[in-house]
């Protein structure tokens, strides 16, 4: 009996210790581990490249980027070329630029704001198509007038429009008297006294002239000067 309890007491010892586990297989296991960690950190590295890699090879994605990009540049350049030729009152006016083309869309006070807008953006670089669907305040209270008052605004229109076309007649006669030719280069649109002169002229003394001839004729009374020196 004495000699069966250390028997029963060895397996049990020898189980249980870890002193047991030889070091050869606790640095094996800790080698895996690390293993493991460096394949995760490679694949985390492969995840965040792989996408940059795509983009590098794809030919849509840059152009795509670069497109929503200058975009965002145009529209803030007709925005502020807005401003800075028409007033506080262009605030109003939403612009939407896709390409060489601009959207003009919202409600301003004054007719001439409303159709020298597209000017102003027809001059910004890069624009060469401008949808103006721009209205006027006063535009909203057509649905509820009677067919007198829209009439009366008809014909109030129609007359106001014959004169600006008679207003730019006259200036377009003064600066091809002024500047001879280089004149047909300019274009020129007349709203309520409001003139824009857009289009290139060779230097800045042509440019102080078509400015000066513009303020001499009658019944201009503000000039939106759209004008750009040809460096060349």
């Amino acid at each position: 009996m004495p000699s069966s309890t250390p028997r029963s007491l060895c397996p049990i010892v020898t189980l249980s210790s870890p002193c047991t586990h030889h070091p050869r297989q606790r640095d094996s296991r800790d080698y895996r581990s690390l293993l493991c960690t460096l394949a995760l950190l490679a694949l985390a590295l492969l995840t965040l490249i792989a996408p940059l890699q795509l983009s590098a090879d794809e030919e849509t994605s840059p152009p795509s980027i670069t497109e929503r990009l200058a975009d965002a540049r145009a529209t803030l350049a007709v925005r502020g070329a807005l401003l800075q030729k028409l007033g506080a009152d262009s605030l109003n006016i939403e612009v939407t630029v896709e390409g060489d083309r601009a959207v003009l869309s919202g409600l301003v006070e004054e007719r001439s704001v409303q159709e020298l807008a597209k000017e102003v953006a027809l001059a910004v670089d890069g624009i060469t198509t401008v949808d103006n669907r721009i209205r006027l305040e006063g535009d909203k209270d057509l649905v509820d007038s009677t067919a007198p008052e829209i009439a009366e605004r008809v014909g109030r229109d129609a007359e106001e429009e014959a004169l600006d076309a008679l207003l730019e007649v006259r200036l377009k006669v003064a600066l091809v008297r002024e500047m001879g030719t280089r004149a047909l280069a300019i274009e020129v649109e007349a709203v309520d006294g409001v003139v824009s002169l857009r289009g290139q002229v060779p230097d800045s003394e042509r440019r102080s002239v078509a400015r000066r001839t513009a303020a001499e004729v009658d019944g201009v009374r503000k000039i939106v000067d759209l004008l750009e020196v040809d460096e060349a």
